[in-house]
């Protein structure tokens, strides 16, 4: 999902720890909703939760997935994000929220949790 993902930083304000991007990735948004709505039609959440440890479940249902990441199209145009900085034990660490999750996963995070009802 991130092979495609191309980032370049702005900007960064040490003073407020942010750090602005712009990033761009393939349009990931109606493959992942499909995925999505697939799985959930196909199987319980409780099915579903069962199966997270079962590679052979895990890889008949992701290969459809990348097939179709490889043959999507990149985004027309790039997206603006600004990161929090917070501070680790030994790094600094970026701290993602849904619309910048979303925005690196080329719509995949927010076509997913729509998808199921989140």
């Amino acid at each position: 999902m991130f092979k495609n993902l191309k980032m370049e930083v702005k900007s960064v304000d040490v003073e407020n720890k942010t750090v602005t991007l712009e990033v761009i990735n393939k349009d990931l948004a109606l493959d992942a909703a499909d995925f999505a709505y697939n799985l959930k039609y196909s199987y319980s959440t409780t099915q579903l939760l069962g199966m997270l440890d079962n590679d052979d479940f895990i890889n008949k249902n992701l290969n459809p997935l990348i097939e179709k990441i490889d043959a999507a199209k990149m985004q027309s145009k790039s997206t603006e994000i600004t990161l929090k900085i917070k501070e680790g034990k030994k790094n600094l660490v970026l701290v993602f929220d849904d619309k910048s999750e979303d925005a690196v996963s080329g719509g995949a995070l927010s076509a997913i949790k729509s998808a199921f009802g989140v």
